[in-house]
């Protein structure tokens, strides 16, 4: 698949990567998103040097380990999707707020790049990073998650991939629906709203390039949230005693003051559109470019002798809601996320209701090898977790069918995380395992072969019970029999 990474970018265009999730590695294309124009090979690894995380391996730029790399680069994938039908033009109407699920955004055209409708500064091909912030979120990711969610199917091995994707695709499933009701009221307060006042004032006019510029990087602040709305407000910073201090105790007080400062910095986010219904912002508050300020302010006089005054004012207050709500989601999954890796990283012995096979092994070993040194136990113990990664790919890695409850762990991963069910497993089999003859050497194989052959057993059953199950329902659809009411 195709991926890009926003904060490597060339002259302001984002490199494009070819990724293969499997491998956990990234090879770049050499090419640029958003231009046609071709640099030299040269100076692109050049740059790519100096980026922390990427390597240059005969003569390509390559992320060997894409799962550590996204923690400080937000990984963005680049999707082709099917253009949409080209909607036509039509009159101003509230209609959009009443039944959102009708919007639909045209694809470009030469008579569609004459005005300020959404798609004509915000399109995948030129801008692909502004695109994957704000117009993907329609529709896109949310049936993506919902599809992906129907292949989820890992359910008796984890491998340290699974758990973080596990957590993401819960934080789209949260996040991605309030970013979907956000887009569609900025798409339709621009394309039923302010486009059709602007094409009154500018009707055969090109649209120009600064004030294409601006608003795409306005409409791409807004909908980006770790600039300005990500984290705890001052109030929420301060400690249980700070705020008895400040607010005598005053529950509701403090609440209202909260809440306060989250309105305070999304407005910041959405002053472009506050705007329109401020008297008190001028145009070059917002930008420079003394041509971009003027059309803005004669589309401002536009606006003010509209009849949608009121409507554009009361979707502005539903964005706003929704996009203090969008900013507390993905600051708590994040933190969710952070906790969750300090837990791989640390080999808890229960990540996210899963466990660890490594302390399972480290404790039998302990209780076993009691007169040994801990240095021994861990030594032992992480050549049975190596040895029995290995086994499972070398097992399950061509397997479609085993994949569907097992995840494939990497070589260079430190542990891997059982069901429930097979940790009990584990354990009762380990209880009954006699040590007494086994040489310490060959400890970690026989213990390896033991998760295995459970391994095998849980898997067979799974895959059992999925063929009943799918039997069962084609039996239902087969006999079933509709009746006239």
């Amino acid at each position: 698949m195709k991926i890009c990474f926003p904060s490597i970018m060339y002259f302001e265009h984002p490199f494009i990567w070819e990724y293969n999730p499997e491998a956990n590695r990234a090879e770049c294309t050499l090419k640029l998103a958003g231009t046609n124009k071709n640099y030299n090979k040269s100076d692109l690894l050049k740059y790519l040097r100096t980026v922390e995380g990427v390597s240059i391996e005969s003569e390509t730029a390559v992320i060997n380990d894409v799962n550590h790399f996204i923690k400080t680069n937000p990984l963005m994938p680049l999707y082709e999707l099917e253009k949409p039908k080209k909607r036509p033009h039509s009159k101003s109407s509230p209609t959009f707020f009443e039944k959102k699920t009708t919007i639909s955004i045209s694809s470009n055209s030469a008579e569609d790049c004459k005005g300020i409708r959404i798609e004509n500064f915000i399109n995948k091909e030129n801008w692909p990073t502004e695109w994957g912030n704000t117009l993907s979120c329609l529709s896109y990711f949310t049936e993506k998650n919902k599809s992906d969610a129907r292949n989820r199917t890992v359910d008796l091995v984890f491998s340290a991939y699974d758990l973080p994707k596990n957590l993401q695709y819960k934080k789209n499933e949260a996040l991605y629906p309030v970013k979907q009701q956000q887009m569609e009221i900025i798409c339709a307060l621009f394309n039923d709203i302010l486009a059709p006042l602007y094409d009154s004032m500018a009707p055969q006019e090109e649209l120009p390039r600064n004030l294409s510029a601006y608003l795409r990087n306005m409409v791409d602040q807004m909908m980006t949230n770790k600039r300005l709305n990500y984290g705890p407000t001052p109030t929420e910073k301060l400690s249980p005693e700070e705020r008895d201090e400040k607010f005598s105790d005053n529950k509701h007080e403090c609440e209202f003051a909260i809440y306060q400062e989250y309105i305070a910095r999304v407005n910041v986010m959405l002053r472009g559109l506050l705007f329109f219904i401020s008297s008190e912002m001028t145009a070059y508050s917002l930008t420079k470019d003394k041509e971009t300020a003027d059309k803005l302010e004669l589309l401002r006089i536009k606006f003010s002798t509209c009849n949608q005054k009121d409507l554009f004012a009361e979707n502005l207050d539903i964005l706003r809601k929704l996009t203090i709500e969008a900013g507390k989601i993905e600051y708590a999954f994040d933190l969710l996320m952070h906790e969750l890796n300090e837990k791989i990283e640390g080999k808890a012995a229960c990540v996210a209701n899963v466990y660890s096979c490594y302390q399972v092994m480290l404790k039998f070993l302990k209780v076993k090898l009691s007169k040994e040194k801990d240095s021994v136990h861990n030594a032992l113990t992480e050549e049975t977790v190596t040895e029995t990664i290995r086994a499972l790919i070398d097992t399950y890695a061509a397997d479609t069918e085993a994949k569907k409850h097992i995840g494939i762990p990497s070589t260079a991963h430190k542990d891997i995380y059982l069901s429930k069910s097979l940790e009990n497993a584990l354990k009762k089999a380990l209880d009954e395992t006699d040590l007494g003859k086994i040489k310490k050497k060959d400890l970690p194989l026989k213990l390896k072969d033991i998760l295995m052959q459970l391994i095998e057993e849980e898997l067979k059953a799974s895959v059992q019970l999925n063929k009943a199950t799918s039997s069962n329902e084609l039996d239902h659809e087969e006999t079933f029999t509709p009746t006239l009411i």
